[in-house]
C-alpha cells in the first residue's frame, strides 16, 4: 500500500485455540506483527532525518483449568509480548516487553454454601527509549536521549467471600497491590557520547479491605460499600553522575509517605417500568 508517499510492507500472522478435557481445559493464543512503515512528514517537508515508523510485535499466552471439587475451579494464565518501533527521527527506537501471569482459585454461590475467590498476580515489564534530535531543515538528526531500561515489577492478590439471603446479596473482601520501578537514562550528548546518567525510582504499597451489599424490595434496588486503604510510597530515589569519571551530582532521597483513605457508597433505584428506571446515588 502507498500512504503518505511511503511504502509499508506488512506481515501479520495470529492463532488462538482452547480443548476441554473432561474437567480440564487448555488454551493458548500468539501473534507476530511486523511492518516496514511509512514517514509521517510530508515530502515538501521532508529531510535526511526523517525514517519510516517500522514495527515488529509479537506476543503469546497459554492459559488452563481445572475443576478441583464440584463448583470450585482453578485457573491459571501466562503470557508474553514483546515489540520494537522507529520512532521516525534518524536511529530513535522504543521498546516494550513484559510477561503476566495469575493464578484464581473459586467456588460459585450454591444452595446453602458461601462463594468466594482468592487470586494472586504479578506483571513484570521493561521498555527503553532512543530519542534523536532534528537539525535544520531536517537534514540532520543526533542523539537527545537514551532512556535504556525501565525495569518494573508488579504483583499482588486479592480475596473474597460472597453470600446470598432472600433479599440481600453481599461481598466482604480485601486487596493488596505492590510495585517497584526505576528509570535508568542517559542524556547530554556531546562529542559522539552521552556525558550523564541518572537512575530514577521507587516503590509503592496499596491494601484495603471493603465490604457491599445489594437488596432489592420489589421495584427498588438498594446499594451500599464501604472500603478501608493503606497506602504507602517508599525507597524514592534520583542519583545523577558523570559517566566519564563516575562522580555523583545528585544523590537525592524522596521522602516515605502513607496514609489511610477510607471510601463509602450508597445507591438506589427505582424501576418505573416500560424500560424507565430513577436512580440516585451518593
Amino acid at each position: 500500500a502507498d500512504i503518505e508517499g511511503g511504502e509499508i510492507g506488512e506481515l501479520r500472522v495470529a492463532g488462538a485455540g482452547s480443548k476441554q478435557f473432561d474437567n480440564v481445559s487448555i488454551g493458548g493464543s500468539a501473534m507476530y506483527l511486523t511492518s516496514g512503515g511509512w514517514i509521517p512528514v510530508n515530502d515538501a517537508q521532508r529531510g535526511a532525518a526523517d525514517t519510516p515508523l517500522a514495527l515488529q510485535a509479537r506476543s503469546a499466552s497459554i492459559h488452563g483449568g481445572v475443576e478441583v471439587a464440584p463448583g470450585t475451579q482453578v485457573t491459571a494464565r501466562f503470557g508474553y509480548y514483546k515489540e520494537r518501533r522507529n520512532v521516525g527521527v534518524g536511529a530513535g527506537t522504543s521498546t516494550a516487553d513484559g510477561t503476566t501471569g495469575s493464578i484464581t482459585a473459586a467456588h460459585a454461590i450454591r444452595a446453602g454454601e458461601l462463594g468466594w475467590r482468592v487470586q494472586a498476580w504479578f506483571r513484570k515489564t521493561d521498555m527503553s527509549n532512543l530519542t534523536y534530535s532534528v537539525g535544520p531543515n531536517r537534514a540532520s538528526s543526533s542523539p537527545a536521549g537514551n532512556q535504556y531500561a525501565v525495569p518494573a515489577l508488579g504483583w499482588g492478590g486479592n480475596a473474597a467471600l460472597r453470600g446470598r439471603f432472600d433479599w440481600l446479596d453481599w461481598e466482604v473482601g480485601g486487596d493488596l497491590r505492590l510495585n517497584q520501578g526505576q528509570s535508568q537514562e542517559q542524556s547530554r550528548y556531546l562529542s559522539g557520547a552521552f556525558q550523564n546518567g541518572r537512575l530514577a525510582g521507587g516503590r509503592t504499597l496499596v491494601g484495603g479491605l471493603y465490604a457491599e451489599g445489594a437488596a432489592r424490595f420489589d421495584d427498588w434496588l438498594l446499594t451500599a460499600g464501604v472500603r478501608f486503604d493503606e497506602w504507602r510510597n517508599y525507597h524514592g530515589h534520583i542519583i545523577q553522575d558523570v559517566l566519564s569519571t563516575g562522580a555523583i551530582t545528585e544523590d537525592e532521597k524522596t521522602p516515605d509517605a502513607s496514609g489511610s483513605i477510607p471510601t463509602a457508597r450508597a445507591g438506589v433505584r427505582r424501576d418505573l417500568g416500560q424500560g424507565l428506571f430513577v436512580r440516585s446515588a451518593a
